[in-house]
Formats: C-alpha cells, structure tokens, sequence
C-alpha cells in the first residue's frame, strides 16, 4: 500500500511539473508577442541580421553571437531590408542605432523578427529543465528534480530574460549543460564524453565572455577534489591535461568556425585594443594598439578569432568609462561596489537564498566533522 502511494505521489509531482512547464511557456509564449523590443533586443535584431546576411560579426561585439544568430537565422530569410555595413572604428558601437532604423524603416517585419526570434530563446527552457533532469538521474537525486523544476519556473531571471532574444538565459542554459557535461566526464571520461564536454563548452563561450572561467576553475576544482580523496597520481594528471587539451582545442577551432575564420590566426601584436588594460598605455589607445605590439610574441598568431577578442577589450572600456546606476533612489555615475550584492538580496527568490544558506552552513558542519 505504501509503495503505491509513493509511487502514485512521484506520477503527480511529474504531472504538476508538467503543467507548470507548459504554464510557462505558454506565459513566456505571451510576453514575446506582445511585449515590445527593448534597447537591447534592438542592438540584438540588428547584429543577428548582420551577421546572417553579410557573415559579419563586427555589431554588437561586447556579446559572442551564438543566440542572435541562432535566433535570427530563420527570420533573416524573410528580412523586409538588409541591414547596411559600413566599417566603423574598433570602439564604435552602431547596432543601436542601427537597430532604431530597422524599427523606422520596417515597424511590423521587425516586431515579428523579434517575436520568432523570441520563440527559439523561449524553446531553451524545456530544453534546460530537461538537462536538470537528466543531471539528477544520473546522480541518483531523481527527488530532488520538482525542488530544482520549481526553482527555475519561478526565477526571476526566467521571467524577465527567456522570452527574450538577448544571451542572458541562453548563457545560464549553456553554462549550467556544460557543468551538468563536466560532471557526466569526470563519471566515464572516455573519448564520446570528452568530445561533448568540448561542445558544451564551445557553446557557453559562445554565448557569454565570462564563461572562460569554466575551464581554469573545473580544471583547478578536480584536482583539488581528487588530491583530497587521494586519487591525485601522475597518470591521471596526464590523462586530464590531455583531455582538457583536446577540450580547449575543440574549443578554439569552434569559436573561430563560428566566426568563419575572419582573421584568423592574425598577429596578437596587430589586434587593435581601445581599453586601458589591454592597451597599457595612452600613447597605444590613441594609436588603436595592444599591450603586446612591439614585442617579442608580437607575430604570435592569435587562438582566438580578433573580433572575439575586441569584444571583451570593448566590454572592458565600457566599465573603465563607467555608466550611471540607480540604486535606491539615487543615481551614481560608476554605481557602488555592493550594488550586485543588494541586487542578489532584492531580487533572488527567498527560497532559493534559503537553501543556499541552509548548503553552505551543511558543507562547514560536514567539513568541520
């Protein structure tokens, strides 16, 4: 009797998860047909149709292309104007202004690129409830997975950002697959894996700047893990460094795949920098340099494709020229150092700053014992 009632209750957490799913979709579905464009869907709507119909990726820079393009791949068949190139400085950053005259120009063709572009970014959050549900199962925490569904459907990051065709949901998306593939690796690490590992990884790059950390800090986090529990010797070093090779090597050829190979393995020397830190010196930013021209690897060829690399510069001169923040009634050019920490507090769900809490307090009592 117990075991039927169990066993009826998993049926009707999995039907309730099913329901929410759909639930959110279809409200997800809603907000991008009836939603209006904002700033950046615009900049978005004119680089993704830029690069699908001139193969350029030169708008829109400070964001790697994968979810524009993917977004915009089938509405740009159907594009009622091509959007005009024009070469620009390395700093210039024209999509929103090319993105208003698309709106002028075209107002309904683009609104309904906007909103099929919208539906492929919506079609990423069954697809991330899935790879939740297939990291649970495989580590045997199949109860866990209404707790975790729950969680997402009522994030406020899915609300505000799934339904629309900027990176930031398909960014969490790709980053959480690629975690979820580190960790199927690490359980088998034969050939197949590794080679899913490198795909995973290839798309959160390019999705997001900021996921480059994903390789230095798994690489650094299994060792420490294996060293720990004594598992650390010199043939399995070997045999990660190699797997980790291949990954970043996979890694590279996609990016630049994605990028066509423009420029590729162009001199770092000759790659033009705008930024303080990539371009050390006033004398370097005015004359549109790198810290590296002049030097001894000035005519080392570049890994990664120029235009991927001017985009994180670009991003970077952006934050050493500072932008206005609104925090709590008040505007402050440069904002504070604690404004992502109020944000974090304000705006995460309660329950979800619970569990984190209740886990690391868990993780210290465990260590500790």
């Amino acid at each position: 009797m117990k075991a039927i009632f169990c066993k009826s209750l998993t049926a009707s957490k999995k039907y309730a998860v099913v329901i929410l799913t759909v639930m959110t979709v279809s409200v997800l579905s809603w907000n991008g047909m009836h939603d209006s464009p904002s700033i950046d869907e615009c900049g978005h709507l004119a680089a993704g149709l830029s690069h699908c119909q001139t193969g350029r990726f030169d708008l829109y820079k400070v964001n790697p292309p994968l979810t524009r393009t993917s977004a915009l791949l089938i509405p740009s068949c159907f594009a009622a104007c091509r959007v005009p190139y024009q070469p620009r400085p390395t700093e210039s950053r024209r999509e929103f202004e090319l993105g208003k005259w698309l709106i002028r120009v075209a107002p309904a063709h683009s609104l309904h690129q906007v909103m099929a572009g919208r539906f492929f970014c919506v079609a990423m959050f069954p697809f991330l409830l899935l790879t939740v549900r297939s990291l649970l199962r495989e580590s045997q925490l199949d109860a866990c997975f209404t707790t975790a569904a729950l969680l997402l459907l009522f994030s406020p990051l899915t609300g505000a950002s799934a339904s629309m065709i900027t990176p930031d949901f398909t960014a969490a998306v790709f980053g959480f697959i690629a975690i979820a593939q580190f960790r199927t690796w690490l359980a088998s690490g034969d050939l197949m894996q590794t080679l899913r590992l490198g795909v995973a990884v290839s798309a959160a790059l390019l999705t997001k700047f900021t996921w480059f950390v994903i390789l230095p800090v798994a690489i650094i986090g299994i060792w420490l893990s294996r060293a720990v529990m004594w598992r650390l010797c010199l043939r399995q070093v070997i045999l990660d460094v190699r797997a980790f090779a291949f990954v970043s090597a996979f890694t590279l050829l996609a990016i630049n795949a994605f990028y066509q190979f423009n420029d590729s393995l162009k001199p770092v020397g000759e790659i033009e920098c705008v930024s303080r830190l990539f371009a050390g010196s006033d004398e370097n930013r005015l004359n549109r340099r790198n810290v590296l021209f002049g030097t001894c690897v000035h005519y080392f060829p570049s890994p990664l494709p120029p235009l991927y690399i001017q985009g994180i510069d670009l991003q970077r001169r952006d934050f050493e020229v500072g932008y206005r923040s609104y925090l709590m009634g008040e505007w402050k050019h440069g904002g504070w150092w604690y404004y992502y920490l109020v944000g974090f507090l304000v705006k995460e769900p309660i329950g979800f700053q619970l569990m984190l809490y209740v886990s690391i307090l868990h993780g210290l009592w465990n260590w500790r014992r």
